[in-house]
């Protein structure tokens, strides 16, 4: 007859704890983090703006190769350096102004990636602005402050999400 071993409890997984650095740390994280990034170089060869909606058309200059599969795939920081810009874009269009002269500050963003991108060629980047409300100067601030947030597609709805930012500027 053979003893029956205790089956391990799934939840005692939960109960590690630990700090990983040198090797250890270096064996688990993203080849991508360690060097990826600096190899990636989104550009955005232009932008159209219709009113409410701004559309990127972008292309990968240099990528990273995955180790895993030996295939490029758009990063998500990538990604956001296109969104991000083409709301810049977008926001200072539609404010008739024609240089950028401040910060704008990203202070929301959400992301649903549904497919991986693979294509370094042709990426698109649909903005459709859905609110801006402008606070005008009070007190210590001394200029208006413009807050836009829009939905965003990248690839006909590859990744969708909302982008939110906030200018100095009416």
């Amino acid at each position: 007859m053979t003893e029956e071993k205790p089956q391990p409890n799934p939840y005692d997984r939960y109960k590690v704890k630990t700090t990983l650095s040198g090797k250890p740390l270096e064996k688990i994280i993203s080849p991508f983090w360690v060097s990826g990034f600096k190899e990636e170089n989104p550009v955005i060869d232009e932008i159209t703006v219709d009113g409410k909606i701004a559309i990127s058309k972008c292309h990968v200059e240099t990528q990273h190769v995955s180790p895993f599969d030996g295939k490029y795939h758009l990063s998500v920081s990538g990604a956001l350096a296109l969104i991000f810009q083409t709301a810049i874009v977008h926001g200072h269009v539609l404010s008739a102004r024609d240089e950028k002269t401040t910060e704008i500050l990203l202070t929301d963003f959400n992301i649903t990636l549904t497919k991986m991108i693979m294509q370094t060629s042709d990426i698109t980047v649909k903005l459709e602005l859905y609110a801006h409300s402008i606070i005008e100067p009070t007190g210590r601030r001394q200029n208006p402050r413009s807050f836009f947030s829009s939905r965003f597609s990248i690839c006909d709805d590859a990744w969708w999400g909302k982008i939110q930012g906030s200018a100095p500027f009416r």
